[in-house]
């Protein structure tokens, strides 16, 4: 798999997970986030933590590869 796709999803998933939270207080709701219903904050916050690491791993995967590129 690409780690810019890794990275992308993992950006997504950080800014909706926990933006989550703020989004729901201020009225809005996503698709992703609807079916969490009352068990929010909290998996906001665990998809928030899933998708920083998939976030740090695309980077140092892509950081790997243009080490051994050079």
């Amino acid at each position: 798999m690409n780690p810019r796709i890794i990275r992308a999803i993992g950006s997504a998933l950080v800014v909706l997970g926990f933006g989550s939270p703020f989004m729901r207080q201020a009225g809005f709701d996503t698709v992703l986030t609807a079916w969490m219903g009352p068990a929010q904050p909290w998996s906001g916050i665990c998809m928030g933590v899933v998708g920083l690491v998939l976030a740090v791993v695309g980077t140092r995967w892509m950081n790997a590869a243009a080490v051994a590129t050079d």
